[in-house]
C-alpha cells in the first residue's frame, strides 16, 4: 500500500525533466517566431530547415527525457494486434469530429486560407512535410500526458480541470496556422477527444498513432495531391 501511495505520488509530481518538456513547445514556438522577421531567415529554405530542424531537435529531447513511457506503453500495445485497427477507428473518428467542428464554426469565419503551398518549391514542401510527422510524440507527451494524464488519479474535478486545459492549449498552439482564434477551436475539440483515447486505453500508443495518422494525411497526403496536380497540369 505504500509502495502504490509513493507511487501516485511520483507520477503526480513535476520535476527539472517535466518542466523542461512543457518549455519545449512555447520555445520552440517563440523562436521560430522572432526569426520570422530575422532578414536571414526570409529565405524559405533556410526558414523550413530551420523549422524542421528545431522540431527534430524537440523531438530528441522529448524521446530522452521520457522515453520510457512510450517504450513501456509499446510492450503493452503489441500485445494485441487489434489496437492497430482501433487506430484507424480512433483516425476516423477524430476526421470525423472535426469536420463537424468546422462546419460549426465556418458561418462566423471571417477568411479561410487557402493555397497554402501554392508557388513552393515541391522539395521543399515534402523536407516541412517531415515536421509533422515528429509533432505527434511531442505533443502527446506534453499536451496529453503531462498535462491530462498525470492527473488521472486526482479528483474529477482536476481532472476535467486538466483536459480543458490541455484542450485548449492544444488549440491556441495552431494559432500560427490561422493567425486567428475562432478557427483553433475545432483543435480545442479533437485535443479533448485525444484525451479521451489516452484515457480510455491508459496507453500513449493509441493517441500518438492516430495523431500520426491525422498528420501524415494532411502533409504527405497534401504534398503527393500537389505533386499529381502539377503531373497532370503539366
Amino acid at each position: 500500500m505504500q509502495n502504490t501511495k509513493l507511487n501516485v505520488s511520483s507520477e503526480r509530481r513535476f520535476g527539472t525533466k517535466e518542466v523542461i518538456a512543457l518549455l519545449i513547445i512555447p520555445l520552440t514556438m517563440l523562436l521560430a517566431y522572432a526569426l520570422t522577421y530575422t532578414p536571414f531567415v526570409q529565405n524559405q529554405w533556410i526558414g523550413t530547415l530551420w523549422s524542421v530542424g528545431a522540431k527534430l531537435i524537440a523531438l530528441a529531447v522529448i524521446l530522452r527525457l521520457f522515453g520510457n513511457v512510450f517504450k513501456q506503453d509499446r510492450q503493452t500495445f503489441k500485445q494485441n494486434k487489434l489496437n492497430f485497427v482501433r487506430c484507424l477507428l480512433g483516425f476516423w473518428l477524430i476526421l470525423g469530429v472535426l469536420f463537424l467542428s468546422k462546419a460549426a464554426i465556418k458561418p462566423f469565419l471571417l477568411t479561410t486560407r487557402d493555397d497554402l503551398y501554392g508557388g513552393t518549391n515541391m522539395l521543399l514542401i515534402l523536407i516541412a512535410s517531415l515536421s509533422p510527422l515528429a509533432a505527434p510524440f511531442i505533443e502527446e507527451l506534453v499536451f496529453r500526458h503531462l498535462l491530462m494524464y498525470k492527473f488521472r488519479n486526482h479528483t474529477r474535478v482536476v481532472l476535467i480541470g486538466a483536459i480543458i486545459i490541455s484542450s485548449i492549449l492544444f488549440g491556441v498552439m495552431h494559432y500560427v496556422n490561422f493567425n486567428a482564434l475562432l478557427p483553433t477551436v475545432p483543435y480545442m475539440v479533437i485535443g479533448a477527444v485525444f484525451c479521451g483515447i489516452y484515457l480510455f486505453f491508459k496507453n500513449i500508443w493509441f493517441s500518438t498513432i492516430i495523431h500520426l495518422l491525422f498528420n501524415a494525411m494532411n502533409s504527405i497526403g497534401a504534398v503527393l495531391l500537389l505533386l499529381f496536380l502539377q503531373l497532370t497540369q503539366g
